[in-house]
């Protein structure tokens, strides 16, 4: 059985990105990718620093440019399929790994930079 956490709101006319650990229950969002599975979890730099740390943040769009770019078009495909209230409302996008330490919030960070317009960004999980 899946443990909720409590839902974020929405940000109108926004994408509310928010990385998560899947340890610490799902999230509940609109859509919810996977970074665990294409981000292997041995290869984080230091581990004592989270993903908003330039280290891990840098290590990690270095090596992985292209499954955060494939990420991130999805995202705007969302976007673009969108009806226009679904957009006003605003839509919750989770980005989630094992504990919501390093990758996820290092890819949440990657993609917001990247889409900075459309997103807000939080951080569940980081210490």
């Amino acid at each position: 059985m899946a443990i909720l956490v409590k839902p974020y709101a929405p940000i109108p006319n926004k994408i509310l990105l928010v990385s998560f650990g899947y340890i610490h229950g799902m999230l509940t969002a609109d859509y919810v990718f996977n970074v665990a599975k294409i981000i292997p979890s041995n290869i984080i730099p230091n581990v004592t620093l989270s993903g908003l740390n330039p280290i891990n943040k840098n290590f990690i769009a270095r090596n992985y440019k292209t499954q955060i770019s494939t990420i991130e078009n999805c995202i705007k495909d969302i976007v673009d399929i969108l009806d226009e209230e679904e957009l006003t409302r605003g839509i919750v996008i989770g980005i989630g790994c094992t504990y919501g330490q390093h990758r996820s919030v290092s890819v949440v960070e990657i993609i917001g930079a990247s889409m900075s317009r459309l997103v807000a960004i939080k951080h569940r999980d980081v210490r």
